[in-house]
């Protein structure tokens, strides 16, 4: 029903609603708007007026289910994706081993029935050559009777697993090995050929020729084994054979043992390994056939040969036989570095300090064989006698912290971390370290009061003989 402006008013509005905005009371929008927002819902209707539950909430089962099942999917395909990857590798190891065994039988059969060589052991591989053991027969054969004709000897040859991919390799061992030639402390190469094929298609000249062929059982030269290899093609190196194994191998023998080695063999083996890293770096004298090995030294005026070995660790050095001749090594055998596939040229001295730091962290791996710690890490050092830090953390006293090592050589043990000192400038100089090795090495048992009997000559000869030979 129309007022009497015309107007039609609505349905009734309930008495709450109908409440004027006190402007005093609320004086703010936010009121005028909710009065507004009550008349706009009873214009609806009673229905309108009742009070509307608020919306459902979205029903998350269906989207988190989708990304369970997606999250399975990609899980299930990263464990096909690996277990393809599993099988591959598996393959590949298998094809490399099918690869190693057939060239071991190959070369095993250079050798069947030869008069001169045979074939005595596989020794290992790396990841581009196979290393294995051949033996001088020592004789020959007349008629039904044997006769001795010379001393039997052992070499090793190294050949590649592929020639191609390989070539590059055995030419960086080559060229370290020539360079090291005739020092004490590196193994020594016979020959090398980077194609042993060009051996078999050499014919020979000449009588001169046809003489030495003849004479060759008499003396029975190992290049003659590149002869044997017939028509492979590819590198190939003969080395002397260094019978005592790596000093890696030692280790494991002395861990599972439990045993430590003594002072006056570390002082010695610590020498081993300065003057070999000093080869590798100075130039030395050329060595004189028929001659004893070059002792390496520091030449006057310094020469570097800006190489490096570049894989000096416990693998690549092994262990060779006591020379009585040679006071250092009268009582330990001498170390020498071996595996030259890594040799390169190096710039800057930055490498040269890397290269010292690594033989010194090999000693250490000897000092804490007995507990299969030591090393060094980057980053982890230890302040040593409150003067300077050294990555030598294990032999380094520390408050709170038992000593890894008791019966170290005080001295060796001041050494060892002088070297492995943070800061260059608080390290020896290489000649300094070599004078400190060498009066470390006039110790005689006796200065040793609390362990006398394990330093002694004696005692130091069995422990070798027990590790190197009965373990």
């Amino acid at each position: 029903m129309a007022n009497s402006n015309g107007e039609n008013p609505g349905p009734p509005v309930p008495a709450a609603a109908q409440t004027p905005i006190n402007q005093n009371q609320h004086g703010t929008a936010a009121a005028i708007l909710r009065q507004r927002a009550i008349r706009r819902r009873n214009q609806h209707g009673a229905a309108a007026a009742t009070p509307q539950p608020s919306p459902p909430m979205m029903n998350l089962e269906i989207p988190l289910r989708q990304a369970w099942d997606a999250e399975r999917e990609v899980r299930n395909e990263l464990a096909v994706a690996e277990q393809a990857n599993n099988d591959l590798e598996m393959d590949l190891n298998r094809a490399r081993d099918d690869l190693l065994q057939a060239i071991k039988d190959e070369v095993q059969g250079h050798f069947t029935g030869n008069p001169l060589w045979e074939f005595e052991k596989f020794l290992g591989n790396g990841s581009y050559g196979v290393t294995v053991l051949l033996k001088d027969r020592g004789a020959m054969k007349f008629g039904q009777r044997k006769m001795q004709l010379r001393k039997p000897r052992r070499v090793c040859l190294k050949r590649s697993i592929n020639p191609q991919a390989s070539e590059q390799a055995f030419a960086s061992e080559i060229t370290g090995l020539n360079a090291v030639r005739g020092l004490a402390h590196h193994v020594q190469v016979i020959d090398s050929a980077l194609d042993v094929s060009e051996f078999t298609s050499k014919s020979h000249q000449g009588i001169r020729d046809v003489l030495k062929s003849l004479a060759a059982p008499l003396y029975n030269p190992p290049t003659r084994i590149f002869r044997i290899l017939g028509r492979y093609k590819g590198p190939a190196i003969l080395l002397e054979y260094i019978e005592n194994g790596s000093i890696l191998a030692l280790m494991d023998k002395i861990h599972a043992q439990h045993i430590y080695l003594p002072n006056r063999l570390l002082w010695r083996w610590f020498y081993c390994l300065v003057r070999g890293f000093v080869g590798l770096t100075w130039k030395q004298p050329k060595h004189v056939k028929g001659e004893p090995l070059v002792v390496e030294g520091i030449p006057a005026p310094e020469r570097l040969t800006g190489h490096s070995h570049g894989d000096l660790a416990e693998r690549n050095v092994t262990i060779d036989e006591c020379e009585p001749e040679r006071a250092e090594h009268r009582v330990a055998p001498t170390l020498k570095f071996i595996d030259f596939g890594m040799y390169h040229p190096t710039p800057n001295m930055p490498q040269l300090d890397h290269d010292l730091m690594n033989v010194t962290s090999i000693l250490i791996n000897l000092i804490h064989a007995h507990q299969m710690w030591g090393g060094i890490h980057p980053g982890d050092t230890a302040r040593y006698k409150e003067q300077y830090e050294t990555y030598a953390v294990t032999l380094a006293r520390r408050p709170n912290v038992n000593d890894m090592v008791p019966f170290l050589d005080e001295d060796l043990r001041d050494l060892v971390c002088q070297v492995l000192a943070v800061e260059k400038a608080h390290r020896p100089t290489v000649p300094e370290i070599l004078l400190r090795i060498e009066n470390g090495m006039e110790k005689g048992p006796d200065q040793y009061p609390h362990r006398g009997f394990e330093e002694s000559d004696a005692q130091i000869h069995a422990r070798l003989q027990h590790l190197l030979y009965d373990a």
